[in-house]
């Protein structure tokens, strides 16, 4: 089942290559939450007793599967938009050169460039309302607070999506606005 939905998405070395950060970077989390959340037992040494943690296993589990998926859904993401941004050789030299692109590949661009800060930003968001969730019920049910964090960064990503969206498509507007305006200008003008 997970070979047919890799073969399907088509993806390149590239990907599988920058799936070690991510997994690198699950691991840890996991790791950190697992102490984080860790239960604290006394043992009794001499005269006093010693702080002892124990590490929660199953928090710092689901917290790394919950950052694996969520980084490789955006890997994925990225890896599919990068060779829509650059379609062809000629887009690097066309970037350096100013008035080779047309407005409608400028805005484009723009658009995609715009999902992968959203992305990152809405990540942050999820993040920190994940950790205001663990502050308020510390000794509550970590997947609970994973889900909800997921859910709200979720939310802020489709939300702020469809707002860059919009601004996308109203400088697309404006800036066919100027052209014809140009045209306009440029043909009274023989």
């Amino acid at each position: 089942m997970a070979k047919k939905i890799l073969r399907s998405l088509k993806l390149s070395k590239i990907f599988y290559i920058g799936l070690i950060p991510i997994i690198y970077f699950a691991i840890t989390t996991g790791i950190n939450k697992a102490k984080r959340y860790g239960i604290q037992k006394y043992t009794v040494e001499g005269h006093s007793a010693v702080p002892k943690t124990i590490p929660n296993f199953k928090a710092g589990i689901i917290s790394g599967i919950w950052v694996f998926l969520i980084l490789t859904v955006l890997w994925i993401l990225l890896s599919k938009l990068i060779p829509i941004i650059i379609k062809d050789n000629t887009f690097l030299k066309k970037f350096f050169v100013l008035g080779e692109m047309t407005v409608n590949n400028i805005v484009t661009k723009l658009f995609y460039l715009g999902i992968i800060v959203i992305a990152y930003v809405s990540y942050g968001y999820g993040r920190q309302i994940n950790f205001i969730l663990s502050v308020n019920n510390i000794n509550g049910i970590i997947s609970k607070q994973l889900f909800s964090a997921v859910m709200i960064y979720v939310f802020i990503f489709l939300i702020s999506l469809a707002f860059w969206k919009v601004i996308c498509e109203l400088l697309l507007v404006m800036f066919r606005c100027f052209e014809a305006y140009y045209e306009i200008k440029k043909n009274n003008l023989k």
